[in-house]
């Protein structure tokens, strides 16, 4: 098998899209409990109900109002902090420019001004076709793309996923004691 070859860029990825087929995935038809997000949303709306009640019944509208207000401060803080993140990830210099990506049995080779890299196959847990772009996995949350305009059309990016999935299952698993 020959190898292929193509140019991509993170820009035109859509990160959001991208999360959404690593939650399917994962077999979660939401991504709302994924890591500590759900976990406090749910802390403060448990608490925000909580200060409701018993503002309701306590009569003081005024502590009850107040609670809820910094509440829903909280949960617009860490809602901007975390749009904040996202966007300095996705804007970081190493994800500008043009990427030239190489496909072959032993692995995807990437050469970018900032960066040469290989990853292998035994590395490389799956990988995704979406509409938007291929992504190759590091993790169940992490992913390198490789964005649908590289590709001639659909049934391409679906032929060089099988090819990829076939050199994932001809490695086998990495063994991190002996993987040099």
């Amino acid at each position: 098998m020959s190898d292929f070859v193509f140019q991509s860029t993170f820009q035109n990825v859509n990160f959001k899209k991208a999360c959404k087929a690593l939650r399917k995935r994962r077999g979660r038809a939401s991504g709302f409990l994924d890591g500590w997000g759900g976990f406090i949303l749910g802390a403060l709306a448990i608490g925000v109900a909580a200060g409701l009640v018993s503002g309701g019944i306590g009569g003081e509208l005024g502590n009850t109002l107040a609670y809820v207000i910094i509440f829903g401060g909280l949960m617009g803080l860490l809602t901007w902090y975390g749009r904040r993140g996202q966007k300095a990830m996705l804007e970081a210099p190493i994800r500008s420019g043009i990427t030239h990506i190489r496909l072959s049995p032993e692995g995807y080779a990437l050469e970018h001004p900032g960066h040469t890299s290989l990853t292998r196959w035994s590395h490389v847990p799956g990988v995704i076709a979406t509409p938007q772009a291929l992504l190759i996995l590091h993790s169940d949350y992490e992913y390198y793309p490789i964005e649908a305009a590289a590709f001639r059309d659909a049934e391409e990016m679906q032929k060089v996923a099988a090819q990829i999935q076939d050199w994932i299952a001809a490695t086998g698993p990495a063994d991190p004691e002996t993987a040099a």
